[in-house]
């Protein structure tokens, strides 16, 4: 039922005709991931780089580059998932992890053979191109998310590069980007978010004079142009030896289209990270520091004044969490055009492109209704932010608690109501009540206190899930 319920029937192109035939749907898909990885061949890097300083020490360089030890490749096969989607030779992590004794000589050399002769078998870094849904209906191919299927063998590679890399990134990336990092919560985000939305509303010394400036980079993984990547890890002191490793992985990358199941096309890419690679991410978060450093750099300056919550707190420019970016200066044109001034720069650099229809500015209560105007102009974003979300938690915490979070409630309950109570055992709904129900609301309990009469319903909706035999029925609740 799911495989007919994600199977796609037709594709609107890019010149706003539909594909209907399963050829042309592939070609659309092929044509669509294509011009996506196909890089837009920055040139120059001084200006976007010119704030960086030298972070990774010699210390670092030793530890990163170092050669594996058959103990450090077992452990990199023993930490990856068994269960993860196969990879296009059909092989998962569990079938190296069970047989060991069997593959380890091979899987040794070859991983060897990479760190010592800098060389990669391309067959080895294959990668399906897996669509994910992000709609009921997809029609259109913004509305998959790609997830890249590497082979495991690629990333037992780079999984040895990754926890080798991991250990010094609290040291190379600055304390206001807290996504992968070590000791860095998404919570920090959100609570110190939450404390300026407040401040923009209520602080007298905030409300008429600063805005918040959210901002949605389009595509952000797959648009990352690797000549830029190469150049900042070098700026930031990175050994050559390390570089070219890092190189090497995602540049031998080939794709194919999954539709409908089926392995399509040949896709040579010249840009972009791999959702699905141990190592994205990290490199990802690295890439953000030139974004970090520039605006830094405009704060010393004095280009970009950043909001104080209180008069003895440090100010805020900025914040981070992986690609979602949260800026903060003063309600004038001359800090919101410099801002601007800094993603485009950023932008032009790193191959990241600024979606305005999805960023939104968050006004203090008290900035004059042509100033708005005006800035709305200045950054070409229209949307006004305060009823948005912010990294999945309202912008707007004030009035009712319980209107703010009634949506923990709504989302509770149409999960449950979505599993067929009676087709399920006991044990089914255990796993389904600990693994999801009482997962769902956890995120926004870790930031917030929920009123006693939200949890009250939450409570009520699994328990009636648990003793009832019918769907969106209460059941006989027994007592012990």
């Amino acid at each position: 039922m799911r495989r007919a319920r994600n199977r796609i029937t037709r594709l609107k192109r890019a010149n706003g005709m539909w594909a209907e035939k399963q050829e042309h749907i592939e070609q659309t898909a092929i044509e669509y991931f294509q011009d996506l990885f196909t890089s837009s061949q920055p040139q120059s890097f001084d200006d976007a780089l010119r704030f960086v300083p030298k972070k990774v020490t010699p210390e670092m360089n030793q530890f990163l580059t170092k050669p594996p030890s058959n103990e450090e490749i077992h452990q990199a096969i023993k930490e990856m998932n068994p269960d993860k989607a196969p990879d296009p030779d059909g092989i998962t992590s569990l079938f190296y992890q069970k047989y060991w004794e069997v593959t380890a000589k091979d899987v040794i050399a070859m991983v060897k053979h990479f760190f010592s002769m800098e060389s990669l078998d391309t067959r080895l870094n294959m990668t399906n191109i897996c669509l994910i849904p992000k709609t009921e209906r997809p029609r259109d191919m913004t509305e998959f998310r790609p997830i890249s299927l590497c082979t495991v063998s690629y990333k037992i590679i780079s999984k040895i590069l990754s926890n080798r890399l991991k250990r010094h990134l609290p040291k190379i990336i600055s304390e206001t980007q807290s996504a992968f990092v070590a000791r860095r919560l998404i919570t920090d985000n959100i609570l110190i978010a939450q404390e300026a939305f407040h401040a923009l509303r209520t602080n007298s010394m905030c409300k008429a004079k600063f805005v918040a400036i959210k901002t949605d980079m389009s595509k952000a993984y797959d648009r990352v142009e690797w000549s830029f990547l190469q150049a900042l890890m070098l700026k930031l002191g990175f050994a050559n030896s390390w570089v070219r490793w890092i190189m090497l992985c995602i540049s031998s990358v080939s794709y194919q289209v999954l539709i409908n199941g089926e392995a399509k096309g040949k896709i040579l890419p010249s840009r972009g990270l791999r959702q699905g690679d141990p190592l994205s991410p990290f490199l990802f978060i690295i890439l953000t520091e030139v974004l970090i450093a520039q605006i830094q750099g405009a704060e010393a300056d004095g280009r970009i004044t950043g909001l104080k919550v209180a008069r003895t707190c440090p100010p805020i420019s900025h914040l981070l969490f992986a690609d979602d970016s949260l800026f903060f200066c003063k309600a004038d044109v001359l800090q919101c055009a410099e801002v601007l001034n800094i993603i485009k720069s950023y932008g032009l650099a790193s191959g990241q492109q600024l979606n305005t229809a999805k960023s939104s500015i968050f006004f203090g209560s008290k900035v004059p209704q042509a100033t708005i105007i005006e800035l709305k102009r200045t950054l070409s974003i229209t949307k006004e932010g305060g009823m948005g979300t912010y990294l999945g938690l309202p912008e707007k915490i004030s009035g009712s608690k319980k209107q703010v979070f009634a949506f923990v409630q709504d989302r509770l309950s149409k999960r449950v109501n979505s599993w067929s109570a009676k087709l399920l055992s006991r044990g089914g709904k255990e796993v389904l009540i600990k693994s999801v129900a009482q997962a769902l609301p956890t995120y926004v309990m870790s930031c917030f206190l929920l009123p006693q009469d939200i949890i009250k319903k939450l409570q009520s909706a699994i328990s009636n899930f648990w003793w009832s035999n019918k769907q969106n029925s209460r059941g006989l609740h027994w007592i012990a």
